[in-house]
C-alpha cells in the first residue's frame, strides 16, 4: 500500500552540518554476531530465490560453462591465482573451484593489464568460492589497454575490485554478477580516472560493511569519461563504514530493483557500521532510479544517513563539466539562450540533466536515538562551486555568464515515502555551504537557484 505520495517541498535551511553528519558510528563485534551473519546469508538466499523463480530481465549473462583454466582443485593449475589469470588465453575464462581460500600475501589477487576480456568465475556446486584476504594486498583489478574484467559467482572478503583504465582509447567494462563482497576497510567496487569510456554492471550482487569514514565506500565509481555508464540490477548494499552505500560520478546511471540500507540488520541495528548517504550520484548526468527500496535512519549526533538519494553538485567538476566551466561554450550567451528556450519538461531535451525517479520506496526507520529524517530525495543542482579546502563542508559559489540557467531536472512518479513527513520528502532548495563557525563567505552568488521537479507530469518546483 502506498502510505504517502510526494506532495510537497522542503523549505530547507542551508545550515548543512556535513562534518557532524559524517562522524563515524562505531560498533563492535559484527563478525562475531550470529544474527548479522544470518541476515547476510538470508539476503543472498533471497536474491538467489528471486533469480530462480521470477521472470527477470537480466542486463548481463556471464558465461562460465567452458573454462579454459581451472584453479584450486586437484589437477588444476599449480601456482597463484594471478599466475592462473595470466595463463588464461585471450577472451578466456578462469574457473575457481568451490572452497575457502585464505591469503596473507598476493597469492589470490588478480592484476590484469590485458586488452581483451578476462572472465573469472566461481563454481556454484556445492557453493561459490570464498576468497579471504587476511593481510597484505589482494585486490582484483583491470588496469589498462581497454580490457574488460567479468566476475561471477565469487565471495570476496577484505578485497577490492577496481577498474582503472588509464591507457588506451577503446571502451572497457567491469561486470560483476551473482557475487558477494564484504568486510573490507577500503572501497569494495571502485573505478578511477578514465581516458576511455567505462561500462560498469552490477547484477545480483551483495555488498556489506566496506569502506572507511568519508573516503572509502561500499561502491565508489569516480569515472567521468564521456560515454561511461553504470547499470545496477538487484544490488544489495548496506552498512558501509561511516561512508556511502553507493557513490558515483559516472554521467549515465541506471539503478533498478535494488536495496540500500543504513544498517546491516534492522533487528540488531546497533551491531555493525552505519552508512551515511545511501545513493550519491552527480547531478550533472542522465539517470534512472526505479523500483528500489532505500531504508534509512539518522541518529542524534550525526550518525547514519544524512541523505537518502542525493543528486550532488560535485566540486571536483566545479558543479558540472558539461560544458567545462570557463570554456568558450560555457561562457557563450548563445548557448544559455538556447538552453533557456528549450522544453524543460521534455524527456528528450538534449540540454538538461534528467533524473527519472520512479516507483521507489523510501523508508525512514525510527530508532530510540533517531533524529529528524534526512531528505529522501535531494538535488544540489549544477551551479559551479568549489570547496574552501578538501573535506570542508563550506563551498564557494563561482561566477556564471549572463543567462546561466539551472539544467538539473527530476521527474518523479509513483514513489512511496514511509516515515518521511512531507517536508522531509524532497529538498530542491538546499545547498552545500555549511555554517561551521569559520566565517567563510560563500560569495555573492550564494544561495544557488532551486532545481526543477516534475511529479506525474506536473511541475512542482
Amino acid at each position: 500500500m502506498k502510505e504517502l505520495f510526494l506532495a510537497g517541498l522542503v523549505v530547507a535551511s542551508c545550515v548543512f552540518q556535513a562534518a557532524a553528519a559524517e562522524e563515524e558510528h562505531t560498533h563492535a563485534g559484527v563478525d562475531a554476531n550470529a544474527a548479522a551473519v544470518q541476515a547476510l546469508e538470508q539476503r543472498v538466499a533471497d536474491l538467489e530465490a528471486l533469480r530462480a523463480t521470477a521472470p527477470l530481465t537480466n542486463v548481463i549473462d556471464i558465461d562460465c560453462s567452458n573454462p579454459d583454466v581451472t584453479w584450486g582443485g586437484p589437477g588444476d593449475f599449480v601456482g597463484t591465482l594471478q599466475k592462473a589469470a595470466q595463463a588464461t588465453p585471450a577472451d578466456g575464462t578462469l574457473l575457481i573451484r568451490s572452497g575457502t581460500y585464505h591469503s596473507t600475501a598476493l597469492d589470490n589477487w588478480i592484476w590484469s593489464s590485458r586488452s581483451d576480456t578476462l572472465t573469472v568465475c566461481g563454481e556454484t556446486d556445492p557453493s561459490r568460492p570464498v576468497l579471504i584476504q587476511d593481510s597484505g594486498g589482494g585486490n582484483w583489478s583491470q588496469n589498462g589497454n581497454g580490457g574488460s574484467l567479468h566476475i561471477a559467482n565469487v565471495e570476496l572478503v577484505g578485497k577490492s575490485v577496481w577498474a582503472t583504465q588509464y591507457r588506451g582509447t577503446d571502451s572497457a567494462a567491469l561486470w560483476i554478477q551473482n557475487s558477494v563482497l564484504r568486510d573490507h576497510n577500503d572501497t569494495c567496487v571502485a573505478s578511477g580516472a578514465q581516458i576511455n569510456p567505462l561500462e560498469v554492471v552490477l547484477q545480483d550482487v551483495v555488498i556489506r560493511r566496506c569502506g572507511s569514514r568519508n573516503t572509502r565506500h561500499n561502491v565508489y565509481l569516480s569515472t567521468r569519461s564521456a560515454g561511461s555508464s553504470v547499470t545496477v540490477l538487484r544490488l544489495d548494499s548496506a552498512a558501509s563504514n561511516g561512508s556511502h552505500a553507493f557513490k558515483t560520478t559516472i554521467p549515465n546511471v541506471t539503478i533498478r530493483d535494488s536495496y540500500f540500507s543504513t544498517v546491516d540488520d534492522w533487528d540488531n541495528p546497533t551491531v555493525g557500521p552505519w552508512s551515511t548517504t545511501l545513493v550519491d550520484i552527480a547531478a550533472c548526468g542522465q539517470h534512472v532510479i526505479e523500483g528500489n527500496h532505500l531504508q534509512a535512519t539518522f541518529a542524534r549526533g550525526g550518525a547514519g544517513s544524512n541523505r537518502v538519494l542525493h543528486f550532488r553538485a560535485r566540486r571536483s567538476i566545479i558543479g558540472c563539466d558539461r560544458p567545462v566551466y570557463g570554456s568558450a561554450e560555457f561562457n557563450d550567451p548563445a548557448f544559455w539562450a538556447t538552453v533557456a528556450a528549450s522544453d524543460f519538461s521534455g524527456p528528450a531535451n538534449p540540454h538538461t540533466f534528467k533524473h527519472a525517479v520512479r516507483n521507489n520506496k523510501f523508508e525512514f526507520v525510527v530508532l530510540p536515538k533517531s533524529a529528524a529524517p534526512p531528505p529522501a530525495i535531494a538535488d544540489d543542482g549544477t551551479y559551479p562551486l568549489t570547496a574552501v579546502k578538501q573535506w570542508s563542508p563550506c563551498a564557494i559559489y563561482k561566477t556564471v555568464p549572463a543567462g546561466w540557467i539551472e539544467r538539473s531536472v527530476t521527474f518523479a512518479e509513483g514513489n512511496v515515502f514511509k516515515g518521511f513527513p512531507v517536508r522531509y520528502q524532497v529538498d530542491f532548495e538546499g545547498c552545500q555551504h555549511a555554517i561551521d563557525g569559520i566565517g567563510q563567505d560563500p560569495g555573492s552568488n550564494y544561495p544557488p537557484p532551486a532545481r526543477r521537479l516534475y511529479e506525474d507530469g506536473l511541475r512542482m518546483r
